[in-house]
């Protein structure tokens, strides 16, 4: 979630993607997801580091799309 209490969701991306940069490793798969679906929270999200954006409420079929397009790169 975009908005979490503690750290939100841009801080903990960016944070991840250091992390992921200063030690080599993979890149993990984040899905930013906020009940606050503004035009412009899915462009913040991909300029944080996100890989997909999913508003709230959260769409099954959508949520399962967005995890299989990592399972099963193309």
């Amino acid at each position: 979630d975009i908005q979490m209490p503690e750290m939100d969701g841009f801080t903990a991306t960016c944070k991840i993607r250091e992390i992921e940069k200063k030690e080599n490793l993979p890149r993990t798969p984040i899905v930013g997801m906020t009940a606050h679906a503004f035009m412009d929270d899915k462009q913040k999200c991909m300029d944080a580091g996100m890989d997909i954006y999913l508003p709230k409420p959260i769409v099954e079929a959508d949520f399962k799309k967005a995890i299989l397009k990592f399972l099963y790169p193309r």
